[in-house]
């Protein structure tokens, strides 16, 4: 889910709840209890997406199943790159120490992806210049530029909305 949608999400939720008047009354129990509900609530909405439900389809052979994956290559590539250099920061503040601790263990996840595709008969010989060509190319348009997002999330910019 997009993290701005998201956080109009909670903002929605907080604003149709009169209790909340005053947000400074509550505990960060409290509050993270209604963020983890919020997430659990989206998280099925998310579930029920067509993809899933294809993705789960035993009927269809699993390789076409996934044959989405390469293009999905430059998110999953990036995002071991945006858990270095974006979201990991060096604070004793609690929250940062959460996120550096959460960014460590996502930031290798991209080589069980290349394993993967191994498993999946994707690893096809190709020369170097059309594997940037693919990665460059329209198919992975839309993968290539969600990794950009998150970047400007945190300031409330979003840096690439052209697609």
């Amino acid at each position: 889910m997009d993290v701005l949608c998201w956080i109009q999400s909670a903002e929605c939720v907080l604003s149709a709840n009169p209790k909340l008047d005053n947000p400074r009354n509550f505990t960060e129990d409290y509050w993270m209890k209604e963020i983890l509900k919020l997430i659990v609530e989206k998280q099925q909405v998310f579930a029920q997406l067509p993809l899933f439900k294809f993705l789960c389809d035993s009927n269809v052979d699993p390789r076409e199943r996934l044959a989405f994956a390469p293009c999905f290559a430059p998110f999953v590539m990036g995002f071991g790159e945006l858990n270095r250099a974006v979201f990991r920061e060096e604070s004793n503040d609690p929250i940062q120490l959460m996120i550096n601790q959460h960014s460590r263990e996502d930031d290798s996840h991209w080589i069980w992806f290349l394993e993967d595709l191994q498993k999946l008969s994707f690893d096809l010989s190709m020369n170097f210049s059309d594997a940037l060509k693919f990665l460059w190319s329209d198919e992975t348009y839309v993968s290539r530029h969600m990794i950009y997002e998150p970047i400007g999330t945190p300031t409330g910019q979003v840096p690439f909305r052209n697609w």
